[in-house]
């Protein structure tokens, strides 16, 4: 099942009676990421939103998961929410049934082999069983063997289908499916060693089938997991200002490990495996200078780029080939913009899509094939953006430049070269200005004349320098028929035709200036005085 695309599709269309058919320009400025190296643009990333207003039950997201049958599971600080990638199913806790969820805060989110979802709120886990679509406690011990849940910390699914339970006061465990094996390292590390709070946090596993595990207390391991034999130590402990943190730890495509203490302003730790050593990224450090230092979760996408959620400074982006840091963050004016800088959780799913929670605005999610259409708007900080965001109609000259018709903007030439925005309005006090600022419909023909069907404004006809008007006069037959311009069209034999709101279709002899009426007095013309195509 895939998760529901939100495609922007352009749609021009026609303004009808009564229902207004216009052409929807969405606001798509595109957001640029400052880099931290003077002189390097940061890529577009346009995002989808979903909150409160889409069925979420709390815009506090605190954990994301995809699970193996395509249903999006999120967190929140009121309730776990189950997306189909259409609607939202909502488990809350009800005190009256004990096969409910019981609890609403949920800051862990992860499947197991067995399809099931596990649940963690503070240090408290419960399983979801998607067969009976129930909820029941973790209890003691995992499938009878002697795996403790009671301190459980974390739980990891290797590529060989292993899972691996992170036990804060026991150690850590192996569990294999095949043998029905349970197998325990000796962890943590000897007292003379690490000190007495010295338990794991986070796991992750390198493309070698290693395993990367962080304590408490800044101690990172490298261990294979056959035989827990130690591979590689580091220790973290020269840039902590306490001895005892909770690590997030995350390895991306290149065996690079990267670690965060959220809620720590430790900024990013980043062990190398090439140079084999550690760095830390902060908002003092260089060249990759962070612009916040409190990183809650880190993520790779698909151009192997590593994604800081920060809280208060949006998304971090490293590019590590190129040294380099840019930043997203919210654009109050920009719609596709992520949609808070407090970012609480990272998730990419299997199709790419990264999924960013946030603090107090729901779920920003980005993949570069969401939105395909660049949308151009009006910013009213920006002077030289569109003019006028409500638009009815275009036309193209030969130049490849666009008359852009207005519903109550007037009209505006956009030159592609200069990007720039010129606009044509009505002047009472000028003939030849346009004649309403309403346009519905435009044409330009074979002479490269712009022809203009307004409402209430009748026929402008445009040279490059001044209009001139058709109007419905009742005293004169040839005049146009109605002053409200649905379509203008020019035929093969150069014949200009207008279909009006009410007056039918009119033929224009534009050597005569007279207009020749087609319309329901007549049997055999046209079936209703409303044309709104021609073709």
């Amino acid at each position: 099942m895939d998760v529901k695309t939100l495609m922007m599709i352009l749609i021009s269309a026609k303004t009808k009676i009564n229902i207004v058919f216009q052409v929807i320009l969405l606001t798509i400025i595109c957001c640029f990421p400052v880099a931290a190296d003077e002189g390097h643009a940061g890529e577009q990333y346009k995002f989808m939103h979903t909150d409160l207003n889409d069925g979420l039950s709390n815009n506090q997201v605190r954990a994301i998961l995809r699970d193996s049958r395509g249903f999006m599971w999120f967190g929140t600080d009121r309730g776990l929410n189950r997306f189909d990638g259409t609607n939202f199913k909502i488990y809350l806790n009800n005190l009256y049934d004990s096969t409910s969820i019981p609890f609403n805060s949920i800051d862990f989110l992860f499947e197991d082999i067995d399809q099931n979802i596990w649940i963690r709120s503070l240090q408290n886990f419960v399983i979801y069983d998607p067969k009976s679509e129930s909820f029941k406690r973790a209890g003691n011990y995992y499938k009878n063997t002697s795996i403790p849940l009671n301190t459980l910390q974390n739980l990891f699914k290797d590529s060989a289908g292993n899972m691996w339970f992170v036990n804060r006061d026991f150690g850590l465990y192996k569990y294999s499916p095949k043998s029905e094996k349970t197998d325990s390292i000796p962890y943590p590390p000897p007292p003379e060693k690490a000190g007495s709070n010295n338990y794991l946090y986070g796991i992750d596993e390198d493309s070698q089938g290693n395993l990367w595990v962080i304590s408490n207390s800044g101690v990172v391991q490298k261990i294979t997991p056959s035989n827990f034999q130690i591979l590689e130590e580091f220790e973290l402990d020269k840039w902590l200002t306490s001895e005892i943190y909770s690590f997030s730890l995350f390895v991306d495509s290149d065996d690079d490990v990267w670690i965060c203490s959220p809620g720590s302003p430790n900024g990013v730790f980043h062990i190398s495996s090439s140079a084999n050593q550690i760095q830390n990224y902060t908002n003092s450090s260089y060249p990759i200078r962070l612009n916040n230092n409190l990183v809650s979760s880190v993520e790779e996408d698909e151009n192997g780029k590593i994604w800081l959620a920060t809280d208060h400074g949006g998304i971090n982006i490293v590019d590590k080939k190129r040294q380099s840091v840019s930043y997203i963050v919210n654009n109050r004016n920009d719609r596709y913009s992520i949609s808070q800088n407090s970012v609480t959780c990272l998730f990419k799913d299997s199709e790419e899509i990264i999924w960013a929670g946030t603090y107090k605005k729901g779920l920003s999610y980005y993949h570069n094939n969401l939105i395909r259409f660049e949308h151009v708007g009006h910013i009213p900080s920006d002077p030289n953006s569109l003019p006028y965001n409500d638009v009815n109609c275009f036309a193209e000259d030969s130049k490849g430049n666009l008359w852009i018709g207005t519903n109550g903007g007037g009209l505006i030439y956009f030159d592609r070269q200069n990007n720039s925005y010129k606009t044509f309005t009505y002047d009472p006090g000028n003939p030849e200005s346009i004649s309403n600022n309403v346009i519905v419909s435009l044409f330009i023909d074979r002479a490269g004349i712009l022809w203009i069907g307004t409402y209430f404004g009748g026929l402008n006809r445009f040279d490059g320098k001044k209009f001139k008007t058709f109007r419905h006069d009742p005293s004169n037959p040839s005049s146009l028929a109605d002053d409200r311009i649905w379509e203008i069209y020019e035929d093969s034999k150069q014949n200009l035709w207008i279909g009006t709101l009410n007056g039918g279709l009119d033929l224009f002899d534009r050597e005569k200036t007279e207009f020749y009426h087609y319309n329901t007095e007549d049997i055999n013309s046209v079936g209703s005085n409303f044309v709104v195509s021609i073709i």
